[in-house]
């Protein structure tokens, strides 16, 4: 299969038009171009690199393809099931209306509408920190290897302790992935999806900071400089204090 427009590769997205609110990520590609028929929308435009990056993945409902001598395909298949569709292309800008970001300090600088929050996320990622209690981590660190600790970092919060840094232990938890500068639990991810990187730079302005997120939506601030290497003698000297 040919891997651009030249050779005859179109790239198609097909998008139930009930999910149009998620086509935020990709609205500033204003190369693409859509057309509307019945309940769904057709995208595209893209190239072969951009039709399998995550921005286009985390849209829900998706369907790819792509287009060879009129012929659609869907992706990664060799067999095709129909005709290219046929119908008016439009920018995306202009055929479909969305609110852009705004100034607006209680939401970070995102329309006032579009509060914060998290929700269930289509797409995986590995999780790279757990949050376990300190009785637990106690009770278990004299059975764990010096060269297994050695990967990881960890900052002690309240009652608590987070841990950094993969192979994540074996030990009882609640676990996170990392998106930018933020921990969120594993599962959900920022909504809306477009507003990640501009909630980091607002509420973290100069990259010091992690931000962990709970599951209502609330955050605090962790220094990145607070995490210590993790050995049984950090462990045992922070307690001590």
């Amino acid at each position: 299969m040919e891997s651009n427009v030249r050779n005859g590769v179109k790239y198609l997205l097909k998008v139930p038009m009930q999910h149009q609110d998620r086509l935020a990520a990709i609205y500033n590609w204003q190369h693409l171009f859509v057309g509307k028929e019945a309940d769904v929308i057709w995208i595209h435009g893209f190239s072969s690199d951009e039709i399998n990056q995550i921005e286009v993945k985390a849209i829900p409902g998706i369907q790819r393809y792509y287009t060879v001598n009129g012929k659609l395909f869907p992706l990664n298949h060799s067999l095709p099931i129909g005709n290219e569709p046929a119908m008016l292309w439009t920018p995306i800008q202009r055929a479909i209306q969305m609110d852009l970001p705004k100034k607006n300090h209680n939401y970070f600088g995102i329309a006032a509408k579009m509060k914060v929050s998290l929700i269930k996320s289509e797409v995986e990622k590995p999780a790279k920190v757990l949050r376990l209690s300190i009785d637990v981590l106690d009770k278990h660190l004299l059975s764990i290897s010096a060269l297994r600790m050695h990967p990881l970092k960890w900052i002690i919060l309240g009652n608590e302790v987070l841990l950094y840094g993969t192979p994540m232990l074996p030990l009882p938890g609640n676990t996170y992935w990392i998106d930018e500068d933020f921990i969120i639990p594993t599962g959900f991810e920022i909504n809306p999806p477009l507003m990640t990187k501009i909630i980091n730079n607002k509420i973290n302005t100069n990259k010091e900071n992690y931000i962990l997120w709970n599951q209502d939506g609330n955050y605090h601030l962790i220094a990145k400089t607070e995490f210590n290497q993790l050995s049984r003698s950090s462990f045992r000297a922070t307690l001590s204090k």
